[in-house]
């Protein structure tokens, strides 16, 4: 009889001052369906009750899981220092004040293996304070809707997350820990720090997007592109440009990824349709 081995899912929280989200956010973890996971939640200096709070929900995990805290070092550093920390065979970053549907992980694991790709990332569901569904009332989560709605009309999910962050947030990244291994860390972005993995791994593999809203993420007040709307106009054109030279003039592991050399001609003509000429820091084409 032939064994199938379950893979290790490590799910990685970074937190900062979301004391009053974390029940729900780490419940919604010891709910999933697929049982063999690890947690890793750090806390990035918070000055509210999330330590405590967070010691006391880790006496009623399920699964094994891990508590440390430490002085604010940014989100980057923090998801990069609990993947470190971390055994799985795949990652799942869950932000503190966002949630998972039970069937995410079981879900998103099952179609990754078919699929054969090393990146996953779902639809969202937008949830306020109270946990009522706003993604059709809330102008910000209609427009994020409405970018994941129009993934189909891409040629490639590839081409899709080269004109915005299609995937929403680091929450809703699966990925394996070989890709993680062979992308790198995430970098110090403030804002776009999710944006930016999403390309570099884009450039090895070919991201899988499931329509299905098995993400929840929390609108309020202090979310990030409230409080970093002015850097994101910083960086976004930065981590761009970085883009277009890692694939400029050769093949790239995904043979999806967007650039001329995998693309041809229709490349430029997207570049042209997007009017992306100015992150392409080089003269001619190839």
């Amino acid at each position: 009889m032939t064994t199938i081995t379950r893979p290790l899912v490590s799910i990685v929280i970074p937190s900062y001052n979301h004391a009053r989200y974390l029940e729900r956010c780490l419940t919604s973890v010891f709910a999933q369906t697929y049982d063999k996971m690890e947690i890793i939640a750090i806390d990035d200096g918070s000055d509210d009750e999330s330590v405590p709070f967070l010691r006391r929900l880790a006496r009623l995990s399920p699964v094994p899981i891990t508590i440390l805290e430490q002085d604010n070092k940014g989100a980057g550093y923090t998801i990069n220092r609990a993947i470190g920390l971390s055994s799985g065979d795949y990652i799942n970053i869950l932000n503190s004040d966002d949630a998972f549907p039970p069937d995410r992980i079981a879900t998103l694991l099952s179609h990754l293996s078919d699929s054969g790709s090393e990146f996953i990332f779902s639809g969202v569901r937008f949830i306020d304070d109270a946990e009522m569904d706003v993604s059709e009332v809330d102008d910000y989560a209609i427009g994020l809707v409405q970018k994941q709605s129009e993934i189909k009309d891409f040629l490639t999910v590839g081409f899709a997350a080269i004109k915005s962050n299609v995937a929403i947030s680091t929450g809703n990244f699966l990925f394996s820990r070989q890709l993680y291994d062979s992308v790198g860390v995430f970098n110090n972005f403030k804002y776009c720090h999710d944006w930016d993995f999403l390309l570099r791994c884009l450039v090895q593999v070919e991201p899988i997007y499931l329509a299905q809203p098995l993400y929840f993420y929390r609108l309020h007040l202090q979310n990030s592109f409230r409080t970093l709307a002015d850097v994101a106009g910083h960086e976004g054109p930065t981590l761009m440009r970085q883009y277009f030279q890692s694939v400029r003039g050769r093949l790239t592991p995904n043979p999806l990824a967007p650039c001329y050399y995998n693309w041809g001609e229709y490349f430029w003509s997207f570049i042209e349709e997007i009017n992306y000429w100015q992150y392409l820091d080089f003269k001619g084409r190839g």
